[in-house]
């Protein structure tokens, strides 16, 4: 993938590496070089999971489009979320609530969302 990536000039907006640990911990200088950028973020690596996501590409800037194109404002929102990638969104919603023993929820426990 990354040689398909760097080859072929592809603009990412999200990748998500599933893979055993240890593969993830022997490629990880490989994966930050590749995406790890001014305009990507990285998240991880949590066991066998590795996100890459362009900035601005992400739960809570979904969230601000959609409730402009409804019509509502983010205080009309209710989101629930289990996991790193959910932690924008949830302190961004009207109401975050981090679902009990997810991997955030020691996190929002301590101030993350907003209420």
């Amino acid at each position: 993938m990354l040689v398909y990536i760097r080859t072929h000039g592809v603009s990412v907006l999200k990748c998500i590496i599933l893979a055993m640990p240890e593969v993830i911990d022997a490629r990880l200088q490989d994966l930050r070089s590749s995406f790890s950028s001014s305009d990507c973020h990285t998240m991880g690596p949590f066991g066998a999971y590795y996100e890459v996501t362009a900035n601005n590409t992400n739960k809570a800037e979904a969230l601000r489009q959609l409730t402009k194109a409804i019509g509502k404002t983010i205080d009309d929102v209710v989101c629930f979320g289990d996991s790193y990638n959910d932690l924008e969104m949830l302190q961004e919603a009207g109401l975050g609530i981090a679902v009990v023993r997810s991997c955030v929820i020691h996190i929002c426990v301590r101030g993350c969302a907003k209420r």
